[in-house]
């Protein structure tokens, strides 16, 4: 059955995404948000590569509305990955139309980047919303300087696109794409 982003937010515990026996994604609802979650993003390192950088700090009352717009909007899904019981990062699907849908993803639990765990989410995440929600391209654009997150898409199975996006972004060579068909 091919459920919808609001769908997925119904009942977040039965749309867990298993990765390993230590680690799962499932949607992220306002409950999962806390402190360590804020202080996460607000990290030099993870922030400075945010889609919308935010001017300001963000605080559990920014990232609880932040959580709360996507859960409301039907277009979009953030999955929270927690490993060894600790939520220490997000991938987030938005603009989910036509079959499509771009990716991001943030690591902000310490001493977790450079160990896979960004392309094994990714991974994951990619191949059960295929099954599951019927989305047959995920395009990521990826800031040139972030290399970590360039090395965690390739490694998941993205490679570079050339040419126009169905919802007409423009290609500046940043784009990258996961295909399931």
């Amino acid at each position: 059955m091919i459920k919808t982003p609001v769908d997925m937010y119904q009942d977040p515990d039965s749309n867990t995404i298993k990765i390993d026996k230590n680690a799962f994604l499932r949607p992220l609802v306002e409950g999962d948000v806390t402190q360590e979650y804020a202080d996460g993003i607000n990290r030099p390192e993870v922030a400075k590569f945010l889609v919308g950088k935010n001017k300001s700090r963000e605080t559990v009352e920014t990232v609880t509305k932040f959580v709360t717009e996507n859960r409301k909007s039907g277009s979009s899904i953030i999955f929270g990955l927690f490993i060894d019981g600790s939520h220490c990062g997000n991938i987030r699907l938005h603009d989910i139309a036509d079959k499509n849908a771009w990716m991001g993803i943030a690591i902000f639990g310490k001493n977790l980047t450079g160990k896979g765990w960004g392309s094994k989410a990714i991974k994951a995440t990619a191949n059960a919303v295929f099954k599951t929600i019927g989305i047959e391209n995920i395009f990521a654009g990826i800031d040139p300087e972030n290399t970590a997150s360039i090395k965690a898409f390739q490694n998941a199975g993205f490679v570079k696109f050339a040419g126009q996006t169905p919802d007409n972004v423009s290609n500046s060579g940043n784009i990258w794409i996961y295909s399931a068909v």
